[in-house]
C-alpha cells in the first residue's frame, strides 16, 4: 500500500532547496513534474495555509491582480518579468471573468482594439484611407444587408462620443 505525502509549502521549499543543493530525492520525496522544480505533478496533495487560502480567493475574485501579480512573460533579454496590462488587455480579461462565452479569434501582436472610435487605415484603389474602426464595420454590414433602426442610432451615437472626445 502506498503512502500519500499532504505537502504544504515549507515541505516544497525544503524539497527545492535539497534538490538545488545535490541531493537525489526519491519518488515519494519529489513533489515535482519529471523532477523539474517548480512544476509540480499532478495528484500532488497541498494543504494551504490560510494566507495562501486569502491570496486564493483575491486571485479568483479579481483578476486584474492575478495577472499583474502572477503572470509573466519573457522580457528582452530573455528573463522573466510580470506582464504589464493595457487597457484594452484589462478589457479582455474583464470580459472573460465576466462571461464565460466569449471567443477571442485574434493572432499574436496585431493591435488588437476594442474601441468604436479607434482609427484604422484601408487601401482602396492604390489609396490609403483613414476610417474609424466601427464606421468601417458598418459600412461593410451595410453592403451586406440593410442596417436596422438599432444599428444606425449606435453610428449617430458613437459618431457624438467621437465629436466629445475630440
Amino acid at each position: 500500500m502506498s503512502r500519500q505525502i499532504i505537502w504544504d509549502s515549507k515541505m516544497i521549499e525544503d524539497a527545492t532547496e535539497r534538490i538545488n543543493n545535490g541531493f537525489v530525492l526519491s519518488r515519494l520525496e519529489n513533489p515535482f513534474f519529471e523532477k523539474v522544480v517548480g512544476l509540480r505533478t499532478s495528484g500532488l496533495v497541498f494543504k494551504m495555509s490560510p494566507e495562501e487560502q486569502e491570496e486564493y480567493i483575491r486571485c479568483a475574485l479579481d483578476i486584474h491582480y492575478f495577472a499583474s501579480t502572477y503572470c509573466y512573460i519573457k522580457g528582452e533579454e530573455g528573463q522573466p518579468i510580470i506582464i504589464p496590462l493595457r487597457d484594452y488587455q484589462k478589457e479582455i480579461l474583464d470580459n472573460f471573468f465576466n462571461n464565460r462565452f466569449n471567443i477571442l479569434m485574434a493572432s499574436r501582436q496585431i493591435g488588437k482594439c476594442f474601441s468604436f472610435n479607434t482609427k484604422v487605415f484601408v487601401g482602396l484603389n492604390d489609396e490609403l484611407l483613414e476610417i474609424r474602426f466601427g464606421k468601417l464595420y458598418y459600412y461593410i454590414l451595410s453592403r451586406q444587408r440593410k442596417l436596422t433602426i438599432l444599428e444606425k442610432i449606435k453610428i449617430k451615437i458613437y459618431d457624438l462620443i467621437y465629436l466629445l472626445d475630440k
